[in-house]
């Protein structure tokens, strides 16, 4: 599960949900890092150790099911993915969205700018409509910003998690 997915699971497996006290973490997820458990786990071969990754959420987990291992955090939130049994059930999760793209992206922030400006995800609305620009269009980076933005641009790279599921499911 992404996202709110994760939130649901932590809840029926037990675990409990908050509003995130670090407030609003949107657009990006910046230096998500994997700890030894992530590195370890199927969902994230070939995954960058320190990685950004596209995001909207005011909330996260407070408490944990038990025997959850944490793979992998950041200064916004100390359960950026996680790992649990239970039941019959191997449960991968992650607070961040690997399955949405840069197009897309641009589009929610089109929605969503004012947002954006009053909780400070961005500086001023000249960096959002910079920001913004470089997710309609992708293609027209040049090479530093396309290195800079490369975690969440290539798709290979920002939606890794779910292959590597996809890949052990089959």
């Amino acid at each position: 599960g992404s996202c709110w997915g994760l939130q649901v699971l932590v809840t029926a497996a037990g675990g409990k949900v908050r509003k995130n006290p670090n407030g609003l973490e949107a657009i990006l997820a910046k230096n998500i890092k994997l700890n030894e458990e992530g590195k370890k786990h199927p969902m994230y071969i070939n995954k960058k150790n320190s990685f950004n990754a596209f995001c909207w959420h005011y909330d996260e987990a407070e408490r944990l099911p038990n025997d959850t291992k944490v793979l992998a955090s950041n200064k916004k939130s100390k359960f950026q993915s996680i790992s649990f049994n239970i039941n019959q059930s191997q449960i991968w999760a992650v607070q961040y969205h690997p399955e949405f793209n840069p197009q897309w992206m641009a589009g929610l922030m089109s929605q969503r700018k004012e947002i954006l400006l009053e909780n400070n995800i961005y500086d001023s609305s000249l960096d959002f409509e910079k920001e913004k620009k470089i997710f309609q269009d992708p293609e027209q980076l040049n090479q530093e910003l396309f290195n800079k933005y490369i975690d969440v641009i290539d798709e290979k790279k920002h939606s890794l998690e779910i292959a590597n599921w996809l890949e052990l499911k089959n």
